[in-house]
């Protein structure tokens, strides 16, 4: 899906091996914050993985979060 910076947006988990992808195109060089609420009170969904990648698919920066 396409984002626009600043937008907020929403996504949900289906199961435990989803992955969802979002566009966005920086018109101009700078810093990206991005900010992901995960649920705290769920058992099945223990580990995050939020990664930047560029236009060619390579990996910019990637961050995890759980147990």
């Amino acid at each position: 899906d396409d984002i626009t910076l600043g937008a907020a947006i929403k996504a949900q988990l289906s199961t435990r091996d989803d992955q969802d992808y979002f566009k966005l195109t920086a018109t101009s060089s700078g810093i990206l914050s991005v900010a992901m609420d995960v649920p705290t009170d769920s058992s099945l969904y223990e580990y995050f993985t939020l990664g930047l990648f560029d236009a060619a698919g390579n990996n910019l920066g990637q961050y995890q979060t759980g147990q």
